[in-house]
């Protein structure tokens, strides 16, 4: 039996040189283009999501091919926009688009143009308009913690020529205010959100067995994890990712100073947990940082996104847990 090949985050003084970027400062081209676009074999989407101040949940992707699809990554260029509300009376509203011909995508910024739709910023403020049917949407996100992404971002799968799946929370959390028209109903809403970027050169379920993602806040903290484990052909090799702010300051993001464990230390708390994300992230995440240990207590933290196990890989972007259910796009 072969051994497995390696996975790891690129972190090394020569993959920073390879990526031309620098340890600890995000440029605003990061948020570009990274995939040509729609290369062969390759995918690329920018995310958004919001918990709005009347509880409602808003979800928005621009992804460069629709990878859902049957084809996937082989397919050429050719974006789609989604759009998912949840209301807190439980009513779910979602559209898609998607454009042939009519889109554009920008290299030194995030400057996304699918149809009449855009998603475009300069990791401080990002602006999106959407025209979909029965939708329209006015969204303004301004970064209260600075752009953050786990060293280069970029993590390396096998030994001589490495697949990447790479990651820039461009926002890792900042204010919203949303405008939005649902059949012919304009409301004005204002909450908190989130903007990363994700690319790769291989489909995500030929790398990755299973991963769990979640963003949250806990009084003046703001928290992003995440834990991967890469498929067989890897090594199952685990990789933890973590960030934590403090009133807009990055404190901590040594991944190797965290614990992600099976089961919940949450678990004496779960009836105080108000959703789902908690409870199907099920691990606890403790950081030590200068002799300081930060602990999430569940009835404090507002979990408003995951990305549950191996089914759901494939999957583009990252679903709401508004309430009891956890599912993906298809």
């Amino acid at each position: 039996m072969s051994r497995p090949q390696s996975c790891r985050i690129a972190a090394t003084p020569t993959d920073y040189q390879r990526y031309g970027i620098a340890k600890g400062e995000i440029a605003a081209w990061e948020d570009g283009s990274r995939t040509c676009p729609g290369g062969p074999g390759t995918f690329e989407w920018w995310y958004f999501d919001a918990v709005l101040d009347d509880g409602s949940t808003l979800v928005i992707n621009f992804m460069v091919k629709d990878i859902r699809s049957g084809r996937g990554i082989k397919q050429p260029a050719r974006p789609v926009v989604t759009f998912e509300l949840d209301r807190p009376d439980g009513t779910h509203v979602e559209r898609a688009l998607q454009a042939r011909d009519d889109f554009a995508f920008g290299a030194d910024r995030c400057d996304v143009r699918v149809g009449a739709s855009t998603f475009a910023g300069d990791l401080q403020t990002y602006r999106i308009h959407l025209e979909l049917d029965a939708v329209t949407a006015d969204v303004t996100l301004t970064g209260q913690v600075p752009s953050w992404r786990p060293e280069t971002g970029h993590i390396l799968f096998g030994d001589d020529q490495p697949h990447v799946f790479a990651w820039l929370p461009a926002v890792p959390q900042g204010t919203v205010r949303a405008t939005l028209t649902v059949d012919d109903e304009t409301r004005t809403l204002t909450g908190i959100g989130y903007h990363d970027h994700n690319w790769g050169d291989a489909a995500m379920p030929q790398l990755i067995n299973h991963w769990y993602w979640a963003r949250a806040q806990a009084g003046g903290y703001c928290v992003i994890a995440s834990h991967i484990t890469a498929e067989r052909k890897y090594g199952h090799t685990q990789v933890p990712i973590f960030m934590l702010a403090r009133d807009g300051k990055i404190l901590a993001d040594d991944s190797s100073l965290v614990r992600l464990r099976s089961q919940s230390c949450l678990a004496a708390r779960q009836d105080a947990c108000s959703t789902l994300a908690c409870r199907a992230f099920r691990c606890c995440a403790v950081i030590r940082w200068q002799a300081m240990r930060v602990a999430a207590d569940c009835n404090e933290i507002s979990v408003s996104s995951v990305i549950a196990p191996r089914s759901r890989v494939p999957c583009a972007g990252r679903r709401h847990v508004p309430s009891e259910r956890v599912r993906c796009p298809g």
